[in-house]
């Protein structure tokens, strides 16, 4: 039993990273707010799941209540990732295969809670399973297309000639594979007679799909608030900290990350940090245009070069 438990509490760490990190993004693009929307729904999963897992010993009625959930959280979950896929490739269908998936996913969501998708759940070793009602092929279905299609536009989005969108669907890939793998794995287990579950799998894969977006370098997904910023990059350049020149490298770095976060404008950089304008002016004089051997470290952190920042108006 308490194996069975753990695969809750995988759960609810997986959804509390995901709260820690939504809390720190500014919603700065519309692709941010893609993204955002598939973490909320990945984390109403992971806690639908934790209160499934938590409470099926004690009350199985309960427990039934919150396995539901998970399964409405799903379909918004695969809803949502189509609709980032679509965004991210910039399809000229985007519109379209978007409001199918939810329209799918709504129609599944109706179905579910007339029993037709799942009519019980019961507990297989360590996992609780769903019992078949007569339309889960129809959950199949819509596990396997959002699959296909999200491989398929971003595996052609890899292959185009626009560099940003190329990039850009290069990473999605990357994060989203393990999403996909687990969906469809759980499927064909299904069907080949098999109790899959993705109780553990699932909150993993999930987690690793938003930790690849929010360490992308280029931050096209997740726009941090400034000093979050700066100590993830810090976490991600340990090597290359000098710690004789510690404080003044974290003020170089906020100093050229605010400018960065407001497209340059000096004004809205100096009242994101609380300095006022002249201060702030003259901390990016010297610091744009000294070198020191954080010179790279302190580079991954602008994503524009030092010349261009200093000539940029107040």
């Amino acid at each position: 039993m308490p194996m069975f438990y753990t695969f809750g509490f995988i759960a609810l760490t997986a959804a509390i990273f995901k709260i820690i990190i939504l809390y720190q993004v500014v919603t700065a693009s519309k692709l941010t707010a893609a993204l955002n929307l598939l973490i909320l729904a990945l984390i109403a999963q992971n806690c639908f799941e934790f209160l499934g897992y938590l409470t099926w010993g004690n009350d199985p009625t309960f427990s039934a209540y919150m396995v539901d959930g998970l399964f409405l959280s799903l379909y918004a979950v695969i809803a949502a990732a189509v609709f980032l896929v679509m965004k991210v490739s910039e399809s000229a269908h985007a519109k379209l295969v978007s409001s199918l998936f939810a329209g799918f996913g709504l129609v599944l969501a109706v179905l579910h809670s007339q029993g037709l998708i799942a009519t019980a759940y019961e507990q297989v070793g360590y996992t609780i399973i769903s019992v078949e009602g007569s339309l889960y092929p129809l959950f199949s279905l819509y596990v396997i297309f959002s699959v296909l299609v999200a491989l398929g536009v971003l595996t052609k989005g890899s292959l185009t000639g626009t560099k940003q969108v190329r990039d850009r669907c290069r990473v999605t890939l990357l994060a989203i594979a393990p999403l996909c793998a687990v969906g469809f794995s759980v499927i064909v287990f299904r069907q080949m007679g098999f109790n899959a579950s993705t109780a553990l799998a699932m909150p993993l894969a999930s987690t690793l799909l938003v930790w690849i977006l929010m360490v992308d370098q280029r931050g096209d997904y997740l726009s941090f608030k400034i000093k979050w910023v700066i100590l993830l990059k810090l976490a991600l350049h340990t090597r290359d900290i000098n710690l004789n020149h510690w404080a003044e490298m974290l003020d170089k770095m906020l100093v050229i990350e605010a400018l960065r976060v407001t497209g340059n404008n000096k004004s809205e950089a100096a009242r994101l940090i609380g300095i006022n304008k002249t201060t702030f002016h003259r901390k990016a004089e010297k610091y744009l245009g000294e070198s020191d051997s954080n010179d790279e470290l302190i580079e991954a952190v602008a994503l524009q070069p030092a010349e261009q920042i200093l000539r940029s108006p107040y």
